[in-house]
């Protein structure tokens, strides 16, 4: 395959087989796959394809996904290593260079549904164990597309969603593709004498049919400059549940944190006062007429007894 470069991201593929097994092929076109420049895409399950003999305007939208990992969703923080606690599946797909969930689930496919029904393996899945027998017979290519039409994405995503994480962090693009008919014979006839043209096909006979069937013109643009964000954030923090649920209490049985707490404050209250009042007792002197000596004494049982007494003045005067 060759291509000219027209303009920054469009451009002219000219598809040419020269061995007779492209007669045998089942479909003729390419694999396109638009992605972050951060890693090398697997355009066979990732891309999009496009056929030959076709104008194919491409236009993509960028989306970004931010997910919640753990307590709140289970998707996968960082998928360049893997730990003891990874599933196998996981394990084995990332050992290919690169983690995608969308091979990790075909791996899955093929591992749990594919090998056991088919006794074979698709030869375009990647394969982790060479050992196993590719399907090749036309028995075989048959049962493989039994097996993935009686499993939709559904059934796909039970069985196989605990083996394949999801990334918390993605870059996706999403595409618009239209086809128009191409190229058109006057289009042919005036670019067919071009020399680096005829090289393509040795020099032979060039018809329009032959010459349409090796043609692809794409044409790849962003929709628009914007991009669309998918975030999530948490419904709820623990701050906002522990207060959901005092306020439950409190709406249901009247008890709040303040009514727990009144009982010990209750306590406290009284044993501070039985401490005061123990150290406001004191001693008081009472003057008796004991031998002309005063004598002290005290009573505790009314204040107004620990007064000092005086002994009373008798005054005496005559009647005449």
């Amino acid at each position: 395959m060759k291509f000219f470069k027209i303009s920054n991201f469009i451009f002219q593929f000219f598809k040419t087989i020269k061995s007779k097994i492209f007669y045998f092929l089942e479909k003729k076109g390419l694999y396109l796959a638009v992605h972050n420049n951060s890693y090398k895409p697997d355009v066979q399950f990732e891309g999009v394809k496009l056929p030959v003999g076709f104008s194919a305007d491409v236009s993509v939208h960028r989306y970004f996904y931010d997910r919640l990992g753990p307590p709140y969703g289970s998707c996968k923080k960082n998928t360049s290593t893997y730990t003891n606690e990874d599933t196998e599946l996981y394990k084995e797909t990332l050992k290919l260079g690169r983690y995608s969930r969308r091979i990790c689930l075909e791996i899955c496919l093929q591992s749990f549904f594919i090998l056991p029904k088919c006794n074979c393996t698709d030869p375009a899945i990647p394969a982790l164990n060479r050992t196993h027998y590719l399907c090749h017979t036309p028995q075989e290519i048959k049962c493989i597309d039994n097996v993935r039409n009686d499993l939709d994405s559904t059934d796909l995503s039970v069985f196989c969603d605990h083996e394949c994480p999801v990334d918390c962090y993605k870059i996706d693009y999403l595409y618009d593709i239209n086809l128009t008919d191409y190229p058109t014979e006057y289009y042919f006839n005036t670019i067919v004498q071009q020399s680096n043209i005829k090289d393509l096909f040795d020099n032979t006979t060039i018809t329009y049919e032959k010459f349409k069937e090796s043609l692809l013109l794409v044409n790849v643009f962003y929709k628009d400059l914007s991009y669309t964000l998918l975030e999530e954030i948490p419904s709820k923090h623990l701050s906002d549940i522990l207060g959901e649920i005092g306020g439950q209490i409190g709406l249901f049985l009247g008890v709040s944190v303040l009514t727990l707490f009144e009982p010990l404050e209750f306590f406290i209250e009284v044993i501070y006062k039985l401490i005061n009042s123990s150290n406001r007792k004191s001693r008081t002197v009472v003057s008796g007429f004991m031998d002309g000596k005063s004598k002290s004494f005290t009573d505790s049982r009314d204040p107004r007894l620990n007064e000092k007494i005086k002994t009373p003045a008798i005054k005496i005067e005559d009647l005449a």
